[in-house]
C-alpha cells in the first residue's frame, strides 16, 4: 500500500508506486539490459527491500506495497495481459483502499485533553535503564517530584532477587542515559529497607558555586552538637556532629587524595570548633606542621613532627584518662528528676555544671598514618589510639582522623578503623582507588568522583558523607575564604581549668622522671552547717512550701555536689529544731513573725 505507512491518501500512495517501478523498469529496459536483465535487476532490488523491511518489523502496509510491487513486475512478462490485468489492477487498488481506510488512524483521533503525556524522565528510566537486558532491569521508578534544580524519586528492586545498592553500582550507567556527570546522580539505598531506596538528578551543577563559611555563617548546636559544613547536590544542608546529647563524643574520619578539597574541609571543621564556646582545638601535625598552618598558632593545645605527636598523645591520654574518672565519679548529685544519683555519669556533656563544666576535646590529627606507620612510635601510637578510641568518647575526648586512604596499612588497628568510622561522620573526598569504598563502609564509590564541574571548574570539596543525615550522596564543603582571619579571632571556647591542671600535673611527673598515672580523685562532702544554712535560705525566699526536689536544686547553686541525703538530713535537723515545718510532702520555712 503506502511506504509512509498511514499518512496520506492511499490510493495516491498505490498510484505513485506503481507510477515509480514502471519509469524504472523502462529506464533500464531503454538502457539495454533486456528483458531478462531488467526483470532479474528490478526483481532482485525488491526482494532485496521486502527482507529488509520483514527483519525489521516493518509495519504491514510497506511489506504489502513491495510485494504488490514484485507481483506487477512479474506480471509485466508474464500476464495476464489486457482486460484482465486493468481487472486486477483496479481490484487490488479498491481491496487495499478499504483495508486500510477500515485501520484506526492515531493521527486523526482526537486528543484527551485530560491526558497526561508520558514523562520523558520516566520513558527514560524504563527503556534505556530498566527494559529488560538493561542494566537495572525490573528496577521501578516511583512519583517523580522536583527539587532545587532537578528532581527526585523513590525506587524498588526486585525484593529478593536484587539490592537497592544496585543502583548505585550502576550509577554511571544512570549518569550516561540522563546525560549527566556522576556528581549529579544520587542513588541513595534506604537504611531500613535493602529493597528500595531514592534517586536524586539534578539537571545543573548545584554544586559547582562555591559557598564560604564566612557568607554561610554556621555553627555548632549546642544543645545537639550538630552543626551544618555543607550542602548535598538537592541544596539541602549536611551536617556533621561533634557530640551527641545520648553518646557524648561523636569521631570523624576524613579520607581523600591530594588536591581533593580534604585538607580544605579540615580548615572547617577547626574553624568551626573555634568559634565554640564549649570546644577546645587540639591540632597534631605529623607532617611537620604544613597541613593546617593557619590554625598551628590558634589553637590551645598544638604539636608537629611524629615525635611531639606521639608525647602529646601520651599527655591526651593522661588528662583523658583522669576525666573518664572523674566522669564517673563526681560525688553523689542531683538529677533533671529531683533523684539523688550515688554514681557518676555514662559520659560528658561539653559544659555540664555537675563536671566542671569540662570542654569538648577536638582532637584533629592530620597525616594519622604518618604516626602509625612510624619505626620508632608507630606501634606505641597504635595502642594508645585503639584503647583511646574505646574510652576517650565518653571523657569528651572526640578524635578526627584525617587519611588518603584508610586501609589496615595505613590505619594499622581495625578496631580502630572501625570506631572512627561507625561513632560519628565519615566523608570521603576523591580517591584513586575503589577499595576506600568498602574500607569506609561506605554505599558509594568515591573514585568515581569527578575532578571537574561540568563548567570547567575543580571540584573541590566535592565528596561523599554518612553522617547524622542519613544519606549517602553527594555533597560539597563549606570552604573557608580566609582561614588565617578566622583563626585569628581569639577562641570562644578553649581548654577548662580542669583540663590545664592535669596537663600541669602530667608534665610536673615527666619532670621529675616518673611515669604518670592518674590517681584516683577524692571528693570532699560538704560541711553539715553549709547544707543546713543553704536548706533555710532556699526556703525562705520560697515563702512557701518546697518539695524535696526543688530544695536540692536550690541547695546544689549554693552547695555544689550536694547530694540529696545530706539535704534530708538538713531537713529532719529543722524539723527537729522546730525552724522547718513539713507539710504533705513538702516543707516550709517556720515564720517566726
Amino acid at each position: 500500500m503506502s511506504l509512509v505507512a498511514g499518512h496520506g491518501s492511499p490510493v495516491a500512495a498505490w498510484a505513485v508506486s506503481v507510477v515509480a517501478l514502471e519509469l524504472f523498469g523502462a529506464a533500464l529496459h531503454l538502457a539495454a539490459f533486456g528483458v531478462l536483465g531488467t526483470l532479474l535487476t528490478v526483481g532482485a532490488g525488491m526482494l532485496a527491500v521486502l527482507v529488509v523491511l520483514i527483519r525489521r518489523d516493518t509495519q504491514p502496509s510497506a511489506i504489502n506495497t513491495i510485494g504488490a510491487a514484485l507481483w506487477l513486475l512479474a506480471a509485466t512478462w508474464l500476464g495476464p495481459f489486457g482486460a484482465m490485468a486493468l481487472a486486477l489492477l483496479v481490484g487490488s487498488a479498491v481491496l487495499s483502499y478499504l483495508r486500510q481506510a477500515s485501520r484506526p488512524r492515531l493521527i486523526d483521533r482526537p486528543r484527551d485533553p485530560h491526558e497526561q503525556p508520558p514523562d520523558p524522565r520516566r520513558v527514560t528510566w524504563e527503556t534505556k535503564l530498566a527494559a529488560p537486558g538493561k542494566p537495572l532491569q525490573g528496577v521501578t521508578l516511583g512519583p517523580i517530584t522536583a527539587v532545587p534544580g532537578g528532581w527526585s524519586a523513590p525506587y524498588e528492586v526486585e525484593p529478593g532477587d536484587q539490592q537497592a545498592s544496585l543502583v548505585v553500582q550502576r550509577v554511571g550507567n544512570v549518569a550516561s542515559a540522563y546525560r549527566a556527570s556522576i556528581s549529579q546522580v544520587m542513588p541513595e539505598p534506604s537504611d531500613t529497607d535493602n529493597a528500595a531506596g531514592r534517586l536524586t538528578v539534578i539537571a545543573r551543577d548545584n554544586l559547582a558555586q562555591v559557598r564560604t563559611l564566612e557568607d554561610d555563617g554556621p555553627s555548632i548546636d549546642l544543645e545537639t552538637g550538630k552543626a551544618r559544613v555543607g550542602y548535598f547536590g538537592d541544596l539541602s544542608p549536611t551536617h556533621t556532629l561533634y557530640w551527641t546529647s545520648t553518646g557524648g563524643a561523636a569521631f570523624a574520619l576524613t579520607a581523600g587524595d591530594s588536591n581533593s578539597g580534604k585538607s580544605r574541609y579540615v580548615e572547617t571543621d577547626l574553624a568551626l570548633a573555634h568559634d565554640c564556646p564549649l570546644i577546645g582545638n587540639v591540632l597534631l601535625d605529623a607532617q611537620d606542621g604544613s597541613s593546617q598552618p593557619d590554625f598551628a598558632d590558634a589553637v590551645p593545645l598544638y604539636a608537629e613532627g611524629v615525635e611531639e605527636c606521639f608525647e602529646t598523645l601520651q599527655a591526651l591520654d593522661f588528662v583523658l584518662r583522669r576525666r573518664a574518672w572523674r566522669v564517673a565519679h563526681p560525688g553523689p548529685w542531683i538529677d533533671a528528676q529531683g533523684r539523688e544519683r550515688t554514681r557518676g555519669k555514662p559520659f560528658l556533656l561539653p559544659g555540664d555544671p555537675d563536671l566542671d563544666s569540662m570542654e569538648l576535646l577536638n582532637i584533629v590529627l592530620e597525616e594519622l598514618p604518618m604516626l602509625l606507620t612510624d619505626d620508632t612510635y608507630g606501634k606505641r601510637t597504635t595502642k594508645i589510639l585503639a584503647n583511646g578510641a574505646k574510652t576517650w568518647r565518653k571523657a569528651g575526648g572526640r578524635v578526627h582522623g584525617v587519611v588518603q586512604l584508610p586501609d589496615l596499612a595505613e590505619l594499622k588497628s581495625q578496631a580502630f578503623r572501625a570506631q572512627l568510622r561507625g561513632n560519628g561522620t565519615v566523608v570521603a573526598f576523591r580517591t584513586s582507588a575503589r577499595v576506600a569504598q568498602s574500607q569506609l563502609g561506605m554505599a558509594a564509590d568515591p573514585s568515581k568522583l569527578p575532578q571537574f564541574f561540568r563548567d570547567g571548574s575543580k571540584t573541590h570539596g566535592l565528596a561523599y558523607i554518612a553522617s547524622v543525615d542519613r544519606r549517602h550522596a553527594t555533597f560539597r564543603g563549606l570552604l573557608t575564604a580566609d582561614p588565617f582571619s578566622i583563626a585569628q579571632r581569639p577562641a570562644k571556647g578553649g581548654l577548662s581549668q580542669v583540663t590545664l591542671d592535669l596537663l600541669e600535673e602530667y608534665r610536673a611527673q615527666k619532670r621529675k622522671g616518673r611515669a604518670p598515672k592518674p590517681p584516683k580523685l577524692r571528693v570532699e562532702p560538704p560541711a553539715p552547717g553549709d547544707v543546713q544554712a543553704a536548706v533555710e535560705a532556699a526556703l525562705a525566699r520560697a515563702g512557701g512550701p518546697l518539695d524535696l526536689a526543688s530544695i536540692g536544686f536550690a541547695v546544689n547553686e549554693a552547695v555544689p555536689g550536694c547530694p540529696l541525703s545530706a539535704v534530708k538530713d538538713a531537713l529532719r535537723r529543722g524539723v527537729a529544731d522546730d525552724t522547718v515545718i513539713r507539710i504533705g510532702d513538702g516543707y516550709e520555712a517556720v515564720d517566726r513573725g
